[in-house]
């Protein structure tokens, strides 16, 4: 990555200078220095009375170990940054990419929600190429779309100023992934940045995107340590692009944006791998438990669903017959104590549900009560 890139930042940014917190020259876990520049308790709290590590250098060190095996890529240190959530790395990626009222970012419905709330808190148009409405791909139609509407000749009307593409792999709330052939295609071709949200590939046998950041330095990979993890209640997401990305990400971010308690709580389980890695095998057959399931349910000998999606998710995406309504099947189950997700008459989505792969007892309560509806 020595090649030099010209990003498509904001341009006030060009000559943007980060606040300096006081931790970014010297760390609280240095213990030879007497720490009196930062306005901080100086009674012991187990290190909670400092202001964490801005950049959690060992921690970033440990998750280029853990995802370099497990992908098979080439990650350094320096192509991480931490934040609060994937949520505040997709603000974050707007917020340095995208002019208010000028730029663009295009998405492809249905799919996460953060990409078009965060667009729109930050006054950012959205252009949407919707998947295939059938099967939910991204598919060669949808590609060419979307490489249309990257339109960089400044000479033509009506300018789309994309900076920034969202695609989700695997798709939420579908479950389903993006082809490798399609997303080459999107790399080579597509002008601006492409980041890949990747919450839920830990879930899925097919290929992350992370072994393609070497080589396309316009690729921003997302991953989170809420799925597969276990660590939804302390949120910690993480962001994988180019170095001069990830220094412009660094200024712009809040000082200390991943606390100390968050932070242990991520180092603990890349310590504890083997006992995650199990739970997603409980988790993956669990899935195909309730897909097969729910390919069966039936009411008088009539399926209760037309479709139930193949996922790469901790999730399922069924849509209920006609004569069924979401809504009403949503208020049923929580009657009855389960909470699935609804998408009533949302477009791409009418009457289907999102369910989410529980424990085993957990999972085989909703089947019994679908049986039952």
């Amino acid at each position: 990555m020595s090649e030099k890139i010209n990003f498509p930042f904001r341009k006030h940014l060009q000559e943007f200078t980060a606040y300096k917190s006081a931790r970014d020259e010297f760390s609280a876990e240095t213990e030879e220095y007497i720490f009196l520049d930062a306005n901080e308790n100086p009674f012991e709290n187990n290190e909670k009375n400092r202001y964490p590590e801005v950049m959690h250098n060992e921690l970033r060190e440990k998750i280029v170990e853990v995802k370099t095996s497990q992908f098979s890529c080439n990650l350094e240190k320096n192509n991480i940054i931490l934040g609060n959530g994937s949520d505040e790395l997709i603000d974050l990626l707007i917020r340095i990419f995208c002019e208010p009222k000028v730029d663009s970012i295009c998405i492809s419905s249905p799919t996460f929600g953060m990409y078009a709330v965060s667009a729109n808190s930050n006054n950012v148009n959205i252009i949407d190429i919707s998947l295939n409405s059938k099967t939910f791909e991204l598919d060669d139609i949808v590609v060419d779309k979307i490489l249309l509407a990257d339109n960089t000749d400044a000479t033509r009307e009506n300018q789309n100023n994309i900076k920034l593409l969202f695609l989700c792999h695997p798709n939420n709330p579908t479950g389903n992934i993006i082809s490798e052939k399609r997303l080459v295609k999107i790399l080579d071709n597509f002008s601006g940045m492409v980041v890949v949200d990747e919450a839920y590939i830990d879930f899925s046998s097919e290929h992350s995107t992370l072994k393609f950041l070497q080589k396309y330095p316009k690729l921003i990979v997302l991953q989170t340590f809420s799925k597969m993890w276990g660590l939804a209640g302390v949120r910690c997401g993480i962001a994988f692009a180019h170095p001069e990305v990830i220094t412009m990400l660094q200024a712009v971010k809040s000082p200390y944006n991943v606390n100390i308690l968050t932070a242990r709580a991520v180092n603990d389980a890349l310590n504890n791998k083997g006992i995650i890695y199990q739970q997603r095998n409980i988790i993956l057959a669990q899935r195909l438990y309730l897909e097969n399931e729910c390919k069966n349910l039936t009411i008088s000998k009539n399926p209760i669903f037309t479709d139930v999606y193949p996922s790469h998710c901790n999730s399922i995406l069924v849509r209920l017959v006609p004569e069924l309504d979401s809504d009403i099947i949503y208020e049923k189950l929580k009657n009855k104590g389960i909470v699935v997700r609804s998408f009533g008459k949302k477009q791409f989505l009418e009457n289907c549900l999102r369910i989410s792969v529980g424990t085993p007892e957990e999972n085989f309560k909703v089947v019994e009560i679908l049986k039952n509806i």
